[in-house]
């Protein structure tokens, strides 16, 4: 799985631990890195261009829940 979804108890350890895991190796500066403006090479199709950008929200997302939980 890239990203862990929730369907149980122990499956909501397992998508905490991997937030956990993703921030602190550096996964955020990474994912902002795809929303900047030139991370993309112009000549990408714009349906794979709108997936990276779905795919980067949906992990700042998950990263902003952790952050929400931590402090």
């Amino acid at each position: 799985h890239l990203m862990p979804v929730v369907s149980k108890e122990t499956d909501d350890a397992s998508a905490k631990a991997f937030r956990r895991n993703f921030l602190e190796a550096g996964g955020l500066k990474y994912v902002i890195s795809v929303l900047q403006s030139k991370a993309l090479p112009t000549n990408v199709d714009l349906s794979v261009r709108q997936d990276c950008y779905e795919m980067a929200l949906s992990l700042a997302r998950c990263v902003h829940t952790l952050l929400v939980c931590v402090i």
